[in-house]
This record gives structure tokens, sequence and C-alpha cells, in this order.
């Protein structure tokens, strides 16, 4: 927010401290708790600039976070110029990056390096999802027989399962949603992950084809023991992974005129 309103979300600074303890208790001290601990800092170094001081609280948060003065990510807000983001997106021609992915069923015979794709990952992390929740999951399959029997239980892959080198199947962890009006969240975040990893794959000059897994409950059931995905995880799609040849067909995939898709309001 440009201008916060001085001493905002008290009462939730007191239920992340308590949150934050149990957790400890429990899990010990990961990522999760050194975020958690650097925002409280930042909460308190950003009042105390204000001239602000609720004692009680920041006595709270210095009892805790006195136990952790190693302890250091880079959270809370950072400044970003304007000129920084102009400078990087001159630096590519999205258009024309966007409009040369296809997806692709004409693999090469040439070896996915494995780094590839967890560079691939990495990039993708940056999608914005819900709270920053980044509930997704990325399950990578790189041996033969376990792709072709996870591809069974999918019915857009048959005439080039034989070249798909890596297969992805995108997941979204719903212990990251709460209630029932979130139920669909899942799938927006994990949507939206999977068109960021596609096109990290897409950056790094591999091909991919987006495989649906629009399937039911009892084919649901037995991907999930083929492909060892926890029941916590709601499947979003596949995506087939490959070198591309030096020459290939692609389907036209002609897009309906903008005038059917544009709505101003």
């Amino acid at each position: 927010m440009k201008n916060p309103r001085i001493g905002f979300g008290a009462d939730k600074i007191t239920v992340l401290i308590d949150s934050i303890q149990k957790y400890v208790k429990n899990y010990g001290v990961d990522d999760t708790v050194e975020i958690s601990i650097n925002v409280l800092n930042a909460y308190q170094k950003f009042h105390k600039l204000k001239g602000y001081n609720n004692t009680k609280l920041f006595d709270k948060i210095e009892s805790l976070t006195s136990n952790y003065k190693d302890i250091y990510v880079n959270s809370g807000t950072k400044s970003v110029s304007k000129k920084d983001i102009e400078t990087h997106i001159s630096e590519i021609n999205y258009e024309n990056f966007f409009n040369v992915r296809y997806s692709i069923r004409q693999f090469s015979d040439t070896e996915v390096e494995t780094e590839l794709i967890k560079n691939s990952i990495n990039i993708a992390r940056k999608t914005p999802s819900v709270c920053n929740r980044q509930g997704w999951k990325a399950h990578v399959y790189n041996d033969k027989t376990d792709i072709e029997q996870i591809l069974q239980y999918q019915n857009g892959n048959r005439g080039f399962t034989n070249t798909i080198n890596k297969l992805i199947i995108t997941t979204a962890d719903l212990s990251s949603s709460f209630g029932i009006g979130e139920r669909n969240q899942g799938y927006v975040d994990g949507g939206m992950f999977s068109m960021s990893l596609v096109n990290a794959l897409h950056s790094k000059g591999l091909g991919t084809c987006c495989l649906n897994c629009s399937i039911n409950s009892k084919v649901d059931k037995k991907l999930r023991k083929v492909a060892k995905i926890p029941e916590s995880e709601s499947i979003i799609m596949m995506i087939a992974v490959g070198h591309l040849p030096d020459q290939l067909n692609v389907a036209s995939s002609v897009r309906k005129n903008l005038n059917k898709i544009l709505i101003m309001h």
C-alpha cells in the first residue's frame, strides 16, 4: 500500500507469533519460520520509523525474534523502480516469444537435461498466488516406463507417447486453502503456475504439450497410485516435455477473433 495505516494488523501479528511458537515446537526452524520472523522484524522497524509504539505488541515480537537474531531473509517490502522494470521488459519481445510457442507433438531423441527442468520450475516460482501461499507442486518423471504407465490415464497423448522425454504433473496442495469459499483456488493458482512453467520451458528452447487431466474419481485414484501423488494434492494437468527437432509440424490452432473475446465495459 502507498500509505499503510499505522498500527495495521496488530491482531494478526499476535496470531502469527502464537503460530510460529507452535510451528517451531512441532516442526523446528525452517524457511517458513525464517520468513515469518523477518516479517515481524520488518513490521516493527516500519512502525518505529513512523514514531509509532505499541509496547505490549512490540515486547511480544522482541521476545520471540530475540531467539533468532542470526536469521535474515528479505521480507516485508522492497523498493522497485519503474526504470528497472522497463529496462528488463525492453530486453524481450514478449509478443514474438508467445507467438512462437506451440503445442509440440514431435520431439527429438535428445535427452532433456534435468537442470533445464529445475531451472524452469525455479523461474515459475514467481507466479502470483492467493496470499502468496504458493501451494503448487511439480512432479517430474524421467523413467520411460513410469511415463508410459502414467499416460495410460490421459487421453490426449496417443501417437507421440514414446517420444516424450520428460513428463511433469502439476498439482495444487489443498492444505494451502481455507474453507469452501476457496474450493476452486487451487485450480486457479495451479493453472497459472502451469502456464508460467510452460513458458519457462519454452524460454529454455524446450517443446511442451499441455495434457488435460479431465478424469473421473476412479481413474484419479489409479493415476495417483501410479504417479505417487498424495490425496492432499489436486491434479491440475500433465505437461509433456522434449527437445525440438530441426523441422516439425504443429497444429495451426487458429484463434478466435478479438471481438469474440474482448468485452469492453
